[in-house]
């Protein structure tokens, strides 16, 4: 996947398109329904790619520039984790370290110490403009009077490492 992508002849941040793409559907279904008593119920499911990074491309993370320095600046020191070290990664059980291993390949360039800090503000930032569109979407449906009836499930496929023990995503 890529973090940006163009749509209507400008590059968009595939974040601020999730958030565009639902909350066009709930317009288009609020519309179908303006006139009518009967409400029938939607389903919209918005699946988002931040912070997903893009493998094998680097920079691996690419939030949009203003949120990354506005809210994240290169001024603000985020403090690595306790266990980033590679003595934690050598104690590892051996057949984490002996041969291949994706999170430490996934490590390198992401969060050896001389790419933390510039990749742990990406993914913070791409984090806060995911919660950003949810906080929007959220509001569109306020907006319309159906939160007191809108079921919302939040659930994510992340949980990653951000440099523990030498590693770095699942």
């Amino acid at each position: 996947g890529n973090h940006w992508e163009e749509r209507d002849g400008k590059m968009q941040h595939v974040t601020e398109l999730n958030k565009q793409d639902s909350i066009q559907f709930l317009d288009e279904w609020q519309e179908k329904f303006r006139d009518t008593e009967e409400k029938s119920p939607f389903f919209l499911t918005t699946s988002f790619y931040a912070t997903h990074a893009r493998d094998g491309k680097l920079p691996s993370y690419q939030p949009k520039n203003d949120t990354r320095l506005n809210i994240y600046p290169d001024s603000i020191e985020i403090p690595t984790p306790k266990t980033a070290t590679e003595e934690h990664y050598q104690r590892l059980p051996r057949f984490l370290v002996e041969g291949h291993n994706e999170g430490r390949t996934r490590w390198k360039n992401r969060f050896e110490p001389k790419d933390f800090q510039k990749n742990i503000k990406d993914i913070y930032a791409m984090a806060t403009e995911v919660d950003e569109a949810v906080g929007a979407i959220v509001e569109k449906i306020k907006s319309m009077g159906l939160i007191d009836e809108t079921v919302l499930i939040f659930t994510t496929d992340n949980g990653n490492l951000h440099g523990e023990h030498g590693l770095a995503e699942k």
